[in-house]
């Protein structure tokens, strides 16, 4: 994980996401939140600065994190 997030939809609701980037660089989620998800929209994306591009870098839900991950390791990344 590289980031933690609270963002306010178009419905004013606040959803709580992660940013993650997978250390080999490459397979991304493709759940809700993903690069290519119709969850985004412009006002969301530019919460995070978000970018749709395969670098192995992707934001997830912390629930769907919470549900999918069962154990994460961090490290210093230079």
């Amino acid at each position: 994980m590289i980031g933690a997030y609270n963002i306010i939809l178009d419905n004013l609701k606040e959803v709580k996401l992660l940013k993650v980037r997978n250390p080999y660089g490459s397979k991304e989620w493709k759940g809700a939140w993903s690069d290519n998800s119709k969850k985004w929209t412009t006002r969301t994306r530019a919460q995070v600065n978000g970018e749709n591009k395969n670098d192995g870098i992707f934001f997830m839900e912390l629930t769907d994190f919470m549900k999918f991950f069962v154990a994460t390791t961090i490290c210093c990344y230079v």
